[in-house]
């Protein structure tokens, strides 16, 4: 990802939160493709030399869309910890996080950016994957980063096959397959 001003000042940061949330707006009517740079500025109301201060392309405005999410779910091994009833924000699992925050839906179930989002989650968390999880387990580097895709790919079919479910009969299907994931996981323990 190109970023041209990765700035902290306030306006930087608002205009970057405008045009994600326009790319975001656009995917509910449109798919990835389908929209341009001038579509998102039309929709922001900013001009396109703003758009271009802060991103190159779209690719790098679904990247930092793509790392802020996997800023905010937990990895694999973590979801057996997870409490909704905890008080203090924390990291969730992705089929939750999607459940909850509509509207990331359209751009983490269209099926045509399946490959470019597990892709970068595998950028963003695998080698921290990996060093939490060999020193625990009998597996390599190349069969945790295969269980690591595995899952994350698993977990966004399932949301997007299940998503118009009821949140009852969701938790019920999430738990089964944090069940036997997390089984599995544990069955590969150097214990």
């Amino acid at each position: 990802m190109i970023m041209v001003n990765k700035s902290t000042d306030r306006r930087a940061l608002h205009s970057r939160e405008l045009i994600k949330d326009s790319f975001l707006k656009l995917l509910e009517t449109r798919n990835y493709g389908s929209f341009s740079i001038t579509d998102i500025c039309n929709l922001s109301k900013i001009s396109r030399s703003t758009f271009y201060q802060h991103y190159a392309t779209l690719a790098d405005v679904l990247a930092e869309i793509m790392d802020d999410v996997f800023s905010q779910i937990s990895s694999l091994e973590s979801m057996q910890s997870y409490s909704a009833s905890q008080k203090n924000p924390c990291k969730m699992p992705l089929c939750l996080f999607i459940r909850q925050n509509s509207k990331y839906k359209n751009v983490l179930t269209d099926p045509a950016l399946s490959n470019q989002i597990i892709e970068r989650y595998l950028q963003s968390d695998l080698q921290s994957f990996i060093e939490r999880m060999l020193p625990k387990s009998t597996m390599t580097e190349k069969q945790l980063e295969s269980i690591l895709a595995f899952q994350f790919s698993g977990c966004l079919n399932a949301v997007r096959r299940d998503i118009n479910k009821s949140d009852e009969d969701w938790e019920k299907s999430r738990k089964a397959i944090d069940k036997v994931l997390i089984s599995g996981l544990y069955s590969t323990s150097k214990v």
